[in-house]
């Protein structure tokens, strides 16, 4: 008995009788409907398997977080509650981190002492980092990246999809042009 002869043995077991007195036949199916089930759990997880590396990584990382162990409930609420963000604001979070890092790498580059409070700087100082900063924004795109972005959502996407699908199915390209 295959499985879907089961669930027909079954259905037509329960449409067709009031009372049922379980026989032979009833447990093998049930047995099999069980068995395809266990069988079924057991590949989605091998075909999850970097989706349950990530899980357990980001458990363990809600687990130091919150100084706690497995059995405590709130790193796995906060993991459920990261899982089930929509992911276009997740792509849209790293987009917005990746253009606010490269525009305060720009600053220190530039020399701007950004822990320090522009009130306390000398006008000297205030003086050098305009003109340090003025000269850095005139090379190549870094006036653009610093009053636009340089990184869009799209972009973020895309890359995240491309990688995705070279983890899945093993693709071994690597783009040396991604990074700006």
């Amino acid at each position: 008995m295959d499985f879907n002869d089961a669930a027909k043995r079954l259905i037509w077991r329960f449409q067709n009788f009031d009372t049922i007195r379980v026989n032979e036949s009833d447990i093998l199916a049930i047995n099999k409907m069980v068995d395809f089930i266990n069988l079924r759990q057991k590949q989605d997880f091998a075909n999850h398997k970097y989706l349950i590396n990530l899980y357990a990584f980001l458990l363990g990382y809600f687990i130091k977080k919150y100084n706690t162990t497995i059995s405590n409930p709130l790193p796995h609420s906060e993991l459920h509650k990261l899982m089930k963000r929509p992911l276009d604001h997740i792509i849209k979070e790293i987009a917005e981190d990746m253009n606010f890092r490269l525009k305060y790498q720009l600053l220190e580059n530039a020399g701007v002492r950004l822990g320090t409070h522009p009130s306390l700087l000398t006008e000297e100082e205030k003086e050098n980092n305009v003109k340090n900063i003025g000269k850095l924004l005139e090379l190549g795109n870094n006036y653009n990246f610093f009053f636009q972005d340089a990184w869009s959502p799209k972009e973020i996407k895309e890359g995240v999809f491309h990688q995705i699908q070279n983890l899945l199915y093993g693709v071994q390209k690597s783009d040396k042009n991604t990074g700006k």
